[in-house]
Protein backbone atom coordinates (compact mmCIF):
# COMPACT_ATOMS: atom_id res chain seq x y z
CA UNK A 1 0.00 0.00 0.00
CA UNK A 2 1.15 3.37 -0.92
CA UNK A 3 -0.26 6.48 -0.15
CA UNK A 4 -0.05 9.79 -2.77
CA UNK A 5 0.37 12.69 -0.77
CA UNK A 6 -0.30 16.16 -1.89
CA UNK A 7 3.14 17.22 -2.75
CA UNK A 8 5.90 20.76 -1.32
CA UNK A 9 7.35 21.99 -4.27
CA UNK A 10 9.20 25.11 -2.71
CA UNK A 11 9.27 26.38 1.00
CA UNK A 12 6.07 29.06 0.57
CA UNK A 13 3.61 26.64 -1.09
CA UNK A 14 1.27 25.82 1.39
CA UNK A 15 -1.37 23.60 -0.83
CA UNK A 16 -2.09 22.64 -4.08
CA UNK A 17 -5.08 20.76 -5.88
CA UNK A 18 -6.24 18.36 -7.98
CA UNK A 19 -7.46 19.53 -11.14
CA UNK A 20 -8.50 16.44 -12.72
CA UNK A 21 -8.49 12.68 -11.86
CA UNK A 22 -6.87 10.46 -14.58
CA UNK A 23 -7.75 7.12 -12.92
CA UNK A 24 -11.12 6.85 -11.59
CA UNK A 25 -12.50 5.08 -8.27
CA UNK A 26 -10.97 1.25 -7.64
CA UNK A 27 -9.17 1.03 -11.38
CA UNK A 28 -6.11 -0.58 -12.05
CA UNK A 29 -3.16 1.42 -12.15
CA UNK A 30 0.49 0.38 -12.50
CA UNK A 31 3.31 1.39 -11.52
CA UNK A 32 4.81 5.43 -12.94
CA UNK A 33 1.66 5.64 -14.91
CA UNK A 34 0.07 9.10 -14.53
CA UNK A 35 -2.88 9.10 -12.14
CA UNK A 36 -3.78 13.28 -11.53
CA UNK A 37 -2.78 16.65 -12.72
CA UNK A 38 -1.79 18.48 -9.38
CA UNK A 39 -1.87 22.33 -9.67
CA UNK A 40 0.12 25.04 -7.37
CA UNK A 41 0.12 28.50 -8.33
CA UNK A 42 3.42 27.98 -10.35
CA UNK A 43 2.77 24.91 -12.09
CA UNK A 44 0.63 22.21 -12.74
CA UNK A 45 2.23 18.59 -13.58
CA UNK A 46 1.62 15.01 -13.58
CA UNK A 47 1.06 13.17 -10.79
CA UNK A 48 2.76 8.98 -11.11
CA UNK A 49 1.48 6.25 -9.26
CA UNK A 50 4.42 5.12 -6.94
CA UNK A 51 3.28 1.35 -7.61
CA UNK A 52 1.02 -1.09 -8.88
CA UNK A 53 -2.08 -1.78 -7.57
CA UNK A 54 -5.90 -0.25 -6.95
CA UNK A 55 -6.63 3.50 -6.28
CA UNK A 56 -8.65 4.88 -3.31
CA UNK A 57 -9.06 8.58 -4.15
CA UNK A 58 -9.65 10.76 -1.19
CA UNK A 59 -9.50 14.46 -3.04
CA UNK A 60 -12.01 15.98 -4.74
CA UNK A 61 -11.38 17.63 -7.79
CA UNK A 62 -10.48 21.67 -7.79
CA UNK A 63 -10.18 21.72 -3.54
CA UNK A 64 -7.08 23.52 -1.94
CA UNK A 65 -5.53 20.68 0.03
CA UNK A 66 -1.91 21.33 2.13
CA UNK A 67 0.88 19.80 1.10
CA UNK A 68 1.42 16.65 3.00
CA UNK A 69 -1.76 15.45 3.12
CA UNK A 70 -3.17 11.85 1.48
CA UNK A 71 -4.94 12.55 -1.53
CA UNK A 72 -4.95 9.08 -2.65
CA UNK A 73 -3.85 5.39 -2.32
CA UNK A 74 -2.39 2.46 -4.34
CA UNK A 75 -3.57 -0.62 -2.70
CA UNK A 76 -1.47 -3.52 -3.95
CA UNK A 77 -2.62 -7.50 -3.95
CA UNK A 78 -0.70 -8.67 -0.72
CA UNK A 79 -2.46 -5.74 1.46
CA UNK A 80 -4.95 -7.36 4.30
CA UNK A 81 -8.40 -6.25 3.92
CA UNK A 82 -7.61 -4.61 7.97
CA UNK A 83 -4.42 -2.56 7.37
CA UNK A 84 -6.27 -1.54 4.58
CA UNK A 85 -9.34 -0.71 6.32
CA UNK A 86 -7.43 1.18 9.25
CA UNK A 87 -5.49 3.56 7.04
CA UNK A 88 -8.42 4.67 5.18
CA UNK A 89 -10.08 5.30 8.19
CA UNK A 90 -7.49 7.61 9.36
CA UNK A 91 -7.07 9.32 5.99
CA UNK A 92 -10.78 10.04 6.16
CA UNK A 93 -10.37 11.59 9.70
CA UNK A 94 -7.73 13.91 9.37
CA UNK A 95 -9.88 15.26 6.16
CA UNK A 96 -12.48 15.73 8.16
CA UNK A 97 -10.47 17.88 10.93
CA UNK A 98 -9.26 19.86 7.36
CA UNK A 99 -13.55 20.73 6.55
CA UNK A 100 -12.52 18.91 3.45
CA UNK A 101 -15.09 16.14 2.47
CA UNK A 102 -14.65 12.53 0.96
CA UNK A 103 -15.14 12.74 -2.46
CA UNK A 104 -18.19 9.74 -2.13
CA UNK A 105 -19.86 12.05 0.29
CA UNK A 106 -20.06 14.67 -1.66
CA UNK A 107 -21.25 12.93 -4.68
CA UNK A 108 -23.67 11.15 -2.82
CA UNK A 109 -25.09 14.10 -1.61
CA UNK A 110 -25.25 15.91 -4.77
CA UNK A 111 -27.11 12.93 -6.70
CA UNK A 112 -29.53 13.09 -3.34
CA UNK A 113 -29.97 16.43 -4.16
CA UNK A 114 -31.27 15.66 -7.65
CA UNK A 115 -33.57 12.90 -6.19
CA UNK A 116 -36.02 15.53 -4.83
CA UNK A 117 -39.57 14.02 -6.07
CA UNK A 118 -41.40 16.98 -7.72
CA UNK A 119 -44.10 16.88 -10.47
CA UNK A 120 -43.06 18.07 -13.76
CA UNK A 121 -45.63 21.26 -13.63
CA UNK A 122 -44.13 22.32 -10.21
CA UNK A 123 -41.02 21.56 -11.05
CA UNK A 124 -41.79 24.15 -14.09
CA UNK A 125 -43.36 26.94 -12.05
CA UNK A 126 -40.15 26.41 -9.88
CA UNK A 127 -37.86 26.98 -12.06
CA UNK A 128 -39.22 29.82 -13.91
CA UNK A 129 -39.74 31.22 -9.85
CA UNK A 130 -35.84 30.70 -9.17
CA UNK A 131 -36.86 28.68 -6.55
CA UNK A 132 -34.57 26.31 -4.30
CA UNK A 133 -37.02 23.16 -4.91
CA UNK A 134 -35.16 21.57 -2.14
CA UNK A 135 -36.42 24.22 0.34
CA UNK A 136 -39.95 23.40 -0.74
CA UNK A 137 -41.84 20.74 1.65
CA UNK A 138 -44.08 18.30 -0.46
CA UNK A 139 -47.43 17.41 0.22
CA UNK A 140 -48.34 14.58 -2.63
CA UNK A 141 -47.52 11.43 -2.17
CA UNK A 142 -44.48 10.24 -0.48
CA UNK A 143 -43.66 13.88 0.08
CA UNK A 144 -43.53 14.43 -3.84
CA UNK A 145 -43.81 18.26 -4.30
CA UNK A 146 -47.34 19.08 -6.49
CA UNK A 147 -48.44 22.80 -7.94
CA UNK A 148 -49.90 23.80 -4.99
CA UNK A 149 -46.56 23.63 -2.69
CA UNK A 150 -44.86 25.77 -5.40
CA UNK A 151 -47.58 28.33 -5.21
CA UNK A 152 -47.52 28.18 -1.33
CA UNK A 153 -44.18 28.59 -1.42
CA UNK A 154 -44.32 31.95 -4.33
CA UNK A 155 -46.57 33.50 -2.38
CA UNK A 156 -43.97 33.16 1.16
CA UNK A 157 -42.05 34.56 -1.29
CA UNK A 158 -43.59 37.44 -1.51
CA UNK A 159 -44.72 38.42 1.51
CA UNK A 160 -40.86 38.18 3.07
CA UNK A 161 -39.42 39.93 0.02
CA UNK A 162 -39.36 43.94 0.19
CA UNK A 163 -41.66 45.48 -2.40
CA UNK A 164 -39.12 46.85 -4.74
CA UNK A 165 -36.31 44.08 -5.29
CA UNK A 166 -33.55 44.86 -8.09
CA UNK A 167 -32.71 41.61 -9.38
CA UNK A 168 -28.72 41.65 -10.65
CA UNK A 169 -27.78 40.01 -13.59
CA UNK A 170 -24.61 38.45 -13.16
CA UNK A 171 -21.90 35.47 -14.32
CA UNK A 172 -20.50 33.63 -11.59
CA UNK A 173 -16.70 32.53 -12.43
CA UNK A 174 -15.57 29.97 -10.27
CA UNK A 175 -12.14 31.01 -8.48
CA UNK A 176 -10.79 28.01 -9.32
CA UNK A 177 -6.97 26.26 -10.55
CA UNK A 178 -3.99 28.88 -10.71
CA UNK A 179 -6.75 32.08 -9.93
CA UNK A 180 -7.62 30.32 -6.95
CA UNK A 181 -4.01 29.64 -5.66
CA UNK A 182 -2.81 32.92 -6.51
CA UNK A 183 -5.72 34.34 -4.74
CA UNK A 184 -4.70 33.20 -1.80
CA UNK A 185 -0.75 33.52 -1.93
CA UNK A 186 -1.55 37.20 -2.58
CA UNK A 187 -3.71 37.33 0.54
CA UNK A 188 -1.09 35.52 2.65
CA UNK A 189 1.61 38.01 1.13
CA UNK A 190 -0.90 41.39 1.86
CA UNK A 191 -1.78 40.49 5.15
CA UNK A 192 1.93 39.13 6.43
CA UNK A 193 3.90 41.21 4.67
CA UNK A 194 4.50 45.06 5.51
CA UNK A 195 4.96 46.36 1.55
CA UNK A 196 6.84 49.44 0.74
CA UNK A 197 7.56 50.60 -2.77
CA UNK A 198 9.65 52.98 -4.08
CA UNK A 199 10.04 54.24 -7.73
CA UNK A 200 12.74 55.68 -9.71
CA UNK A 201 13.17 56.60 -13.72
CA UNK A 202 15.57 55.36 -15.68
CA UNK A 203 16.50 56.84 -19.41
CA UNK A 204 16.56 53.26 -21.53
CA UNK A 205 18.78 54.99 -24.42
CA UNK A 206 21.62 52.66 -23.71
CA UNK A 207 19.63 49.95 -23.48
CA UNK A 208 18.69 50.07 -26.83
CA UNK A 209 21.66 50.83 -27.99
CA UNK A 210 23.25 47.63 -26.13
CA UNK A 211 20.23 45.50 -28.04
CA UNK A 212 21.21 47.34 -31.15
CA UNK A 213 25.38 46.39 -30.68
CA UNK A 214 24.01 42.92 -29.80
CA UNK A 215 21.82 41.87 -32.63
CA UNK A 216 24.15 42.65 -34.59
CA UNK A 217 27.09 40.64 -32.93
CA UNK A 218 24.85 37.70 -32.40
CA UNK A 219 22.43 37.96 -35.48
CA UNK A 220 19.21 37.68 -32.77
CA UNK A 221 17.21 39.82 -31.17
CA UNK A 222 18.47 40.53 -27.12
CA UNK A 223 14.96 40.54 -24.98
CA UNK A 224 14.89 43.79 -22.83
CA UNK A 225 13.36 41.29 -19.89
CA UNK A 226 17.00 39.47 -20.81
CA UNK A 227 18.95 42.79 -19.93
CA UNK A 228 16.50 43.57 -16.63
CA UNK A 229 17.13 40.48 -15.08
CA UNK A 230 21.05 40.41 -15.57
CA UNK A 231 21.38 43.92 -14.20
CA UNK A 232 19.00 42.55 -11.08
CA UNK A 233 21.44 39.87 -10.69
CA UNK A 234 24.88 42.07 -10.51
CA UNK A 235 22.90 44.23 -8.20
CA UNK A 236 21.65 41.59 -5.75
CA UNK A 237 25.64 40.41 -5.26
CA UNK A 238 26.28 44.09 -4.34
CA UNK A 239 22.68 44.10 -2.37
CA UNK A 240 22.39 40.63 -1.28
CA UNK A 241 19.85 41.21 1.84
CA UNK A 242 17.35 42.20 -0.91
CA UNK A 243 17.78 38.15 -1.92
CA UNK A 244 16.35 36.80 1.32
CA UNK A 245 13.31 35.96 3.35
CA UNK A 246 12.03 36.18 6.55
CA UNK A 247 11.91 33.00 8.65
CA UNK A 248 10.49 33.04 12.01
CA UNK A 249 13.26 35.37 14.19
CA UNK A 250 15.60 34.69 11.29
CA UNK A 251 16.80 36.27 8.20
CA UNK A 252 18.10 33.68 5.76
CA UNK A 253 20.06 35.04 2.69
CA UNK A 254 20.11 32.65 -0.25
CA UNK A 255 23.30 31.96 -2.05
CA UNK A 256 21.85 31.22 -5.22
CA UNK A 257 20.28 33.79 -7.19
CA UNK A 258 17.26 32.59 -8.88
CA UNK A 259 15.27 35.29 -10.53
CA UNK A 260 11.46 34.79 -11.06
CA UNK A 261 9.80 36.49 -14.52
CA UNK A 262 6.05 37.13 -13.82
CA UNK A 263 4.62 35.87 -17.43
CA UNK A 264 0.92 36.18 -18.55
CA UNK A 265 -0.40 32.93 -20.00
CA UNK A 266 -3.63 31.69 -21.10
CA UNK A 267 -3.66 29.43 -17.90
CA UNK A 268 -3.43 31.91 -15.41
CA UNK A 269 0.00 34.00 -14.35
CA UNK A 270 3.05 32.21 -14.36
CA UNK A 271 7.07 32.71 -13.02
CA UNK A 272 9.43 30.68 -14.32
CA UNK A 273 12.86 31.14 -12.17
CA UNK A 274 16.35 31.82 -14.21
CA UNK A 275 18.31 30.14 -11.92
CA UNK A 276 21.81 30.96 -11.10
CA UNK A 277 21.47 34.21 -13.41
CA UNK A 278 24.24 35.90 -11.53
CA UNK A 279 26.57 33.39 -13.01
CA UNK A 280 25.57 33.10 -16.60
CA UNK A 281 26.66 35.55 -19.36
CA UNK A 282 24.43 38.06 -21.50
CA UNK A 283 23.65 35.32 -24.46
CA UNK A 284 23.07 32.50 -21.82
CA UNK A 285 20.44 34.40 -19.56
CA UNK A 286 18.99 35.24 -22.81
CA UNK A 287 18.62 32.35 -24.31
CA UNK A 288 17.10 30.63 -21.02
CA UNK A 289 14.73 33.63 -20.93
CA UNK A 290 13.35 33.11 -24.59
CA UNK A 291 13.30 29.02 -23.64
CA UNK A 292 10.82 29.87 -20.13
CA UNK A 293 8.89 32.19 -21.61
CA UNK A 294 8.14 29.44 -24.61
CA UNK A 295 7.40 26.62 -22.19
CA UNK A 296 5.28 29.19 -19.74
CA UNK A 297 2.93 29.64 -22.76
CA UNK A 298 2.60 26.33 -23.93
CA UNK A 299 2.55 24.74 -19.78
CA UNK A 300 5.43 22.89 -20.38
CA UNK A 301 7.35 23.87 -17.68
CA UNK A 302 9.20 21.63 -15.52
CA UNK A 303 8.92 21.66 -11.84
CA UNK A 304 12.59 23.04 -11.39
CA UNK A 305 12.03 25.86 -13.84
CA UNK A 306 8.95 27.35 -11.31
CA UNK A 307 10.60 27.04 -7.62
CA UNK A 308 13.46 28.08 -6.35
CA UNK A 309 12.74 31.81 -6.79
CA UNK A 310 14.74 34.13 -4.72
CA UNK A 311 13.88 37.59 -6.16
CA UNK A 312 10.97 38.57 -9.23
CA UNK A 313 10.38 40.58 -11.84
CA UNK A 314 7.31 41.80 -13.33
CA UNK A 315 7.08 44.09 -16.69
CA UNK A 316 4.17 45.31 -17.66
CA UNK A 317 5.20 48.36 -19.95
CA UNK A 318 4.06 46.23 -23.27
CA UNK A 319 -0.12 46.98 -21.45
CA UNK A 320 0.85 50.57 -21.10
CA UNK A 321 1.55 50.92 -17.37
CA UNK A 322 3.87 53.54 -15.91
CA UNK A 323 4.11 52.83 -12.55
CA UNK A 324 2.18 50.69 -9.90
CA UNK A 325 2.84 48.73 -6.84
CA UNK A 326 3.66 44.68 -7.32
CA UNK A 327 3.21 42.35 -4.83
CA UNK A 328 6.07 41.08 -2.74
CA UNK A 329 5.49 36.76 -3.62
CA UNK A 330 5.45 34.84 0.09
CA UNK A 331 9.08 33.18 0.82
CA UNK A 332 10.96 36.72 -0.86
CA UNK A 333 12.08 39.75 -0.04
CA UNK A 334 11.47 42.09 -2.79
CA UNK A 335 9.72 42.02 -6.46
CA UNK A 336 10.52 44.45 -9.17
CA UNK A 337 7.86 46.58 -11.51
CA UNK A 338 8.76 47.84 -14.87
CA UNK A 339 6.94 50.24 -16.64
CA UNK A 340 6.48 51.27 -20.25
CA UNK A 341 9.27 53.23 -22.14
CA UNK A 342 7.81 56.62 -22.78
CA UNK A 343 10.02 59.75 -24.52
CA UNK A 344 9.68 62.32 -22.45
CA UNK A 345 11.57 65.90 -22.23
CA UNK A 346 15.00 66.16 -19.80
CA UNK A 347 16.88 69.04 -18.94
CA UNK A 348 20.51 68.15 -18.92
CA UNK A 349 23.56 70.41 -19.15
CA UNK A 350 20.97 73.42 -19.64
CA UNK A 351 19.39 71.88 -22.96
CA UNK A 352 16.49 70.28 -22.96
CA UNK A 353 16.17 66.64 -25.48
CA UNK A 354 13.79 63.75 -25.41
CA UNK A 355 14.58 60.77 -23.82
CA UNK A 356 13.33 57.59 -23.79
CA UNK A 357 12.44 56.60 -20.02
CA UNK A 358 10.94 54.45 -17.78
CA UNK A 359 10.07 53.90 -14.10
CA UNK A 360 10.87 50.91 -11.88
CA UNK A 361 9.09 49.77 -9.04
CA UNK A 362 10.86 48.68 -6.02
CA UNK A 363 8.38 47.01 -3.13
CA UNK A 364 10.22 45.23 -0.54
CA UNK A 365 9.26 43.55 2.80
CA UNK A 366 10.30 46.62 5.68
CA UNK A 367 10.87 43.60 7.98
CA UNK A 368 14.07 42.81 5.82
CA UNK A 369 15.01 45.91 4.32
CA UNK A 370 14.70 49.70 5.44
CA UNK A 371 13.91 52.33 2.93
CA UNK A 372 17.38 53.64 2.71
CA UNK A 373 19.07 50.23 1.77
CA UNK A 374 16.16 49.71 -0.39
CA UNK A 375 16.80 53.27 -2.07
CA UNK A 376 20.34 52.23 -2.46
CA UNK A 377 19.84 49.29 -4.13
CA UNK A 378 17.56 51.06 -6.77
CA UNK A 379 20.31 53.77 -7.41
CA UNK A 380 22.58 51.06 -7.90
CA UNK A 381 20.28 49.05 -10.67
CA UNK A 382 19.48 52.77 -12.35
CA UNK A 383 23.26 53.09 -12.75
CA UNK A 384 23.54 49.54 -14.28
CA UNK A 385 21.18 49.93 -16.39
CA UNK A 386 21.85 53.21 -17.68
CA UNK A 387 25.66 52.14 -18.62
CA UNK A 388 24.90 48.10 -19.72
CA UNK A 389 28.43 47.56 -21.60
CA UNK A 390 30.60 48.51 -18.40
CA UNK A 391 28.53 45.22 -16.24
CA UNK A 392 26.85 42.25 -18.78
CA UNK A 393 29.27 42.93 -21.84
Amino acid sequence: MQPIIMPRLDEAQKAGMVIEWLKKESEQTTKDEIVAKIMTEKVTFEMPAPTSGTIKIFAKENVTIPVGQTIAVIIEPQDTMGVVDNFIREVEESLVKLGVKRMEKIEKAEVELKKVKISPLAKKIAEEHHLDISKIKGTGPRGRIVKKDVLKAIEEAKVSAPKEVLVEKVRTIPLTGITKIMAERMTQSHTTIPHVTLTMEINTSEIFRLREAYEKLNKEELSFNTVFIASVAKALQKYPLLNSTLVGDEIKVFEEVNIGLAVATEQGLIVPVARDADKKSLTEVNKLVKDLIEKARQDKLSIKEVTGGTFTITNLGMYGIDTFTPMIYPGQAAILGIGRILEKPVVQNGRVDVKPLATLSLTFDHRIVDGALGARFLSFLKSLLENPYEVLL
